[in-house]
């Protein structure tokens, strides 16, 4: 009923084929292997990458509080400097009163 295979002809393509079908399924695996790696170091790559960002946006977050206190003091200064600038403008007008009438002089003499 069954008739066997005796035929070395018929083995030989057999085992070939066999062969075949299996050093296509290793190329294949390889090269989605080679892809895996590629993919992996990428991603180590990126987090690297990424880590180093975050210690920049760090030292950059501190340099930003340094100018902003430097903003402050530079607006305080500013004010200063405003009130000195009035103040010398009310003494510039006060002298040049004194000098265009003589009694002004006596009557500022107190202020």
């Amino acid at each position: 009923m069954y008739k066997r295979v005796n035929n070395s002809r018929s083995m030989v393509v057999a085992i070939i084929g066999i062969v075949l079908v299996m050093s296509i399924f290793t190329w294949l695996m390889y090269g989605i292997s080679q892809s895996i790696h590629t993919m992996t170091e990428t991603m180590v790559r990126l987090g690297h990458d990424v880590n180093t960002m975050t210690q920049v946006q760090k030292v950059m977050v501190h340099d930003i509080g340094v100018m902003t206190k430097n903003t402050t003091s530079m607006q305080n200064s500013a004010q200063n400097m405003n009130a000195s600038m009035s103040r010398m403008g009310y003494d510039v007008g006060r002298s040049s009163r004194m000098f265009s009438s003589p009694m002004n002089y006596f009557w500022n003499m107190g202020q």
